[in-house]
C-alpha cells in the first residue's frame, strides 16, 4: 500500500515582541538577516523578508530523500527547501529507498518483491516460467491445462507431451502394447513395433498357412497372413501340414510331410495313403484304439470310448466332485460333468458325499449309510440326569444329535442321586452343598449372623458380619463392639480416663476415675501443692507431679542441682545446704544467714555477700541480734561487719538491705567516730552491743539472705 504523505510545518520559536513592528538597525550591529522590514514582500531566500517571524512562508517546495538514487523518493523522509537539495527528488514513489532494484516502472522478475512498486509481489515477472498439469504423477504434462508462475508448482511439470494425462501408464517414454491405446503418444496406436506385437506370414492361397521367407510383424492378424508358417507350396491351397493323401496312386506331397499317398515311411504294410500316420507304425487300421492322444486304429476318432483302456465315468451333478454310481459312460478322458468316484450317496447335493462332515440335520452327509450318528461335527454331549431334576451329571455323559431318554444338556448337578441337591437350589445348614456352588452350607437360608470379633474381646464389630451355619473363627454373636481393634474397649469394660469410650455406652470418659493435677506456674514442669484440680487429662499449666517448693521461679524444683544463692533450688527443704557456700550456712526463723571468716573490708565484704544473693545481715530485733553475735562467736569472739552505715550521711544509718532501721543496739557511747567511722561492726566489746569503726578496716562478716 502507498503510505501516505506528511506534511509537517516547523514553526520557529517567537519572541516575546511578536507582533510589533521591529526595523533593523544596522548601525548598532544588529543581524542585517534577522528580517528586512515590515511590508517588504516575502522571497525565498532563507530570510523573514517581511519581519512577520516566519521565514519563505508558502514559497518553498517539497522535496524526499533519494537513499538508493534510483530517481524516486522516500515518502517517509520529506524535506521543505526553496530549491532541490542534492539527495533528494520531486517524488515520493518508491516503495523501497534502500534498494536500487525496486521504484515505479522497474520490471517485475521473480524473486518475491514488488519489484515496481505497484504493490504486488511477482505479478507478471519477466521470467515467468510455464508448466502444465501432471494429474497422473508420471513426469509429463497435459498441455491443456498449463499455468505460467514464477516456479513450478506441485503437481505440475516442463513437459506438454501427455496424451493422456489421466492414466500413468500413457506418456512419451511408455512401450507401445497391442491395447487398443496410444500408449507412446506418438499419434498411432498398437503400431508393429508394440513390445508384444506378433509375426504373420504371407499366405497368398488362403489355406491358413504361411511361407517363412516373407512376414510382417503386427498386433492384429492382416489380411492375407497367417500365424503359421510351414506352407510347401502358397501357390496351391492343396498343399499344407495336415492335408489328406488319399489317393496312393498321386505322387504329390500335399501334406508337406516330405512323402507321397504310396509311400510306406513307417514300414508298417499300410501305405500313406491307406493310414492316417505313415510316420508312426503304430498307427494304422490293424491298431486296436488306446488312449493315447493318437488315431491308433486310423478311424477318423482318437480315443473314441472303446479303446482298450477307456475308464469308467460317473456323473457329478452336484459338482461336488463325487459320481452317481447309477449313472456312468466310459471314455479316455472324463466327459464334462463326470469325475472317476462313484461314491455320492445324493448326486443332486453338493453338500452330501463321503468327503463332508456329519451334521445334525437328519441326512447322511458323509454317505457312510448313517445319519446323524455320534460323531456328527455339532452333535451335543448329553449328561444323565438320574434324579430327573433337570440338572446332569458331568461324570456320565452320551454324544449325539438329540437327547437320549433320562440325559439333559446341564452338566451342572453336584449331586445326581439326590433330587434337592443342584445349582439354584436353596442351601441348608446339613453339611451338604446344596446349590453345586462348591461350597458347603454357604448362605444357607437357616444360616445365623456372626460378627467379626478382631480385637478377641468376646464382642463383634457390628459393619463386618457374615452368616454362617456354625461359628466362624473370629468371629461372635455379639455385634455392640464400639472398637473392634482394642480389646480393652467393649461393653464391659471399665471406663478410664484415656478420651476413649472404653464401655462403648456412646460417652467418652464418663464416670472415670479423675486424676489430680497441680499448677506448673513456671513451667518447669513441677506443681505446686496447694493448687490443685481434677480431670482425666492435665489441663494446660498443670502436671501431675506437686513437688515444687517454689512455683514462681521455674529455677527452683526437685530437677534442680543446689547452689550458694540463698534458695532451696532442689525444694529439700533446705537452703545452701551440703557446703555449697564459701562460708558457713545457718538458718534462723526461716531466714539463712553466712558467716564468713575472712577478714575484708565492709565493701568487699558486702561484695562477697552480693556475690552469692546475699547481702550483710540486718538485725530487725533483739533476738535475731543475740542469735548472730551468739553464732558469730562460736566461730570467732571478735569483730564482725554486719549491713549498716551512715557512708550516704553523717549520722543517717541505714541498712545495706534496705530495711527500715527499726531496732538498734550501740555500746553506750556509740557511734562516736564521726566521719571516720561509718560502718557497724559486733563484737567489739564482747557483748551483744554495737560500735562503729572505719569501713575500711578488714572484719570477718554475716551475710543474710
Amino acid at each position: 500500500m502507498r503510505i501516505p504523505l506528511l506534511v509537517v510545518l516547523v514553526v520557529g520559536c517567537v519572541s516575546p515582541d511578536e507582533g510589533k513592528p521591529t526595523d533593523v538597525d544596522t548601525a548598532d550591529g544588529g543581524d542585517d538577516e534577522a528580517c528586512v522590514g515590515s511590508g517588504t514582500p516575502e522571497v525565498c531566500d532563507g530570510i523573514d523578508n517581511d519581519c512577520d517571524g516566519l521565514i519563505d512562508e508558502e514559497l518553498t517546495s517539497q522535496f524526499w530523500i533519494d537513499a538508493d538514487a534510483d530517481g524516486f523518493g522516500d515518502a517517509l523522509v520529506p524535506t521543505d527547501a526553496c530549491e532541490q537539495p542534492d539527495g533528494y527528488v520531486e517524488n515520493a514513489d518508491d516503495c523501497d529507498d534502500a534498494d536500487i532494484d525496486r521504484f515505479p516502472g522497474n520490471v517485475e522478475v521473480c524473486n518475491d518483491l514488488d519489484d515496481d512498486c505497484d504493490h504486488e509481489v511477482d505479478e507478471g515477472a519477466s521470467d515467468f516460467v510455464s508448466s502444465y498439469a501432471d494429474e497422473d504423477d508420471d513426469g509429463h504434462g497435459d498441455a491443456a491445462a498449463p499455468m505460467t508462475a514464477c516456479g513450478v508448482p506441485e503437481g505440475y511439470t516442463l513437459d506438454a507431451n501427455d496424451c493422456d494425462d489421466t492414466n500413468p501408464n500413457v506418456h512419451p517414454d511408455a512401450l507401445e502394447m497391442c491395447n487398443g491405446v496410444d500408449d507412446d503418444c506418438d499419434g498411432e496406436i498398437d503400431e508393429g513395433d508394440a513390445t508384444d506385437a506378433a509375426v504373420w506370414y504371407i499366405d497368398a492361397d488362403a489355406d491358413g498357412w504361411g511361407v517363412p521367407d516373407s512376414s510382417i510383424t503386427s498386433c492384429y492378424q492382416p489380411a492375407g497372413y497367417a500365424s503359421a508358417d510351414s506352407d510347401c507350396d502358397d501357390g496351391d491351397a492343396r498343399f499344407h501340414p495336415g492335408a489328406a493323401e488319399t489317393d496312393c496312386t498321386d505322387p504329390l506331397d500335399y501334406n508337406c510331410d516330405g512323402s507321397t499317398g504310396y509311400a510306406d515311411v513307417d514300414g508298417d504294410g499300410w501305405a500313406a495313403c491307406a493310414e492316417c500316420d505313415d510316420t508312426n507304425a503304430s498307427a494304422n487300421p490293424d491298431q486296436t484304439e488306446v488312449c493315447d492322444g493318437a488315431d491308433n486304429d486310423c478311424d477318423g476318432t482318437i480315443d473314441e470310448a472303446d479303446a482298450a483302456d477307456a475308464s469308467v465315468w460317473y456323473a457329478d451333478a452336484d459338482t461336488d466332485g463325487y459320481g452317481d454310481a447309477t449313472v456312468s459312460t466310459a471314455a479316455c478322458d472324463a466327459p464334462f460333468g463326470y469325475v472317476a468316484d462313484n461314491t455320492d450317496c445324493d448326486d443332486a447335493v453338493s453338500a452330501v458325499n463321503p468327503a463332508e462332515i456329519e451334521v445334525c440335520n437328519t441326512i447322511d452327509d458323509d454317505c457312510d449309510g448313517a445319519a446323524d450318528e455320534d460323531d456328527a461335527i455339532d452333535a451335543s454331549v448329553w449328561y444323565a440326569d438320574a434324579d430327573g431334576d433337570g440338572y446332569g451329571d458331568p461324570a456320565v455323559t452320551e454324544t449325539a444329535c438329540d437327547a437320549p431318554a433320562d440325559y439333559v444338556a446341564d452338566a451342572t448337578d453336584c449331586d445326581d442321586a439326590r433330587r434337592l441337591t443342584h445349582p439354584g437350589a436353596t442351601e441348608y445348614c446339613n453339611t451338604d452343598d446344596d446349590d453345586c456352588n462348591g461350597v458347603v452350607d454357604d448362605f444357607a437360608v437357616d444360616a445365623r449372623t456372626y460378627w467379626l470379633d478382631a480385637d478377641g474381646d468376646t464382642y463383634g464389630d457390628a459393619s463386618v458380619s457374615v452368616d454362617s451355619c456354625s461359628t466362624p473363627s473370629g468371629y461372635v454373636r455379639d455385634d455392640d463392639d464400639c472398637d473392634d481393634t482394642d480389646a480393652a474397649v467393649n461393653p464391659g469394660a471399665t471406663e478410664i480416663c484415656n478420651l476413649v469410650d472404653d464401655d462403648c455406652d456412646g460417652s467418652v470418659d464418663n464416670g472415670a476415675t479423675m486424676t489430680t493435677w497441680y499448677e506448673d506456674a513456671d513451667g518447669d514442669g513441677y506443681g505446686e501443692a496447694s493448687v490443685t484440680t481434677t480431670d482425666c487429662d492435665a489441663p494446660a499449666g498443670y502436671v501431675a507431679d506437686d513437688t515444687d517448693c517454689d512455683d514462681g521461679d521455674d529455677t527452683v524444683n526437685p530437677g534442680e542441682v543446689d547452689v550458694c544463692d540463698t534458695l532451696d533450688n532442689d525444694c529439700d527443704g533446705s537452703k545452701d545446704n551440703d557446703g555449697l557456700c564459701p562460708c558457713d550456712v545457718e538458718e534462723y526463723l526461716g531466714e539463712v544467714y553466712m558467716f564468713c571468716e575472712t577478714a575484708q573490708t565492709w565493701s568487699a565484704d558486702r561484695t562477697s555477700c552480693l556475690a552469692y544473693g546475699y547481702e550483710l545481715a540486718t538485725a530487725n530485733d533483739a533476738a535475731e541480734n543475740i542469735w548472730m553475735v551468739d553464732e558469730a562467736y562460736t566461730r570467732y569472739a571478735g569483730k564482725w561487719w554486719i549491713g549498716l552505715s551512715d557512708q550516704a550521711s553523717e549520722g543517717s544509718w541505714v541498712w545495706a538491705s534496705g530495711a527500715a532501721v527499726t531496732y538498734t543496739n550501740w555500746s553506750s557511747g556509740e557511734p562516736n567516730g564521726g566521719t571516720s567511722e561509718s560502718c557497724c561492726q559486733l563484737g567489739r566489746f564482747g557483748d551483744y552491743t554495737w560500735n562503729d569503726e572505719p569501713c575500711g578496716s578488714s572484719f570477718y562478716f554475716v551475710c543474710e539472705e
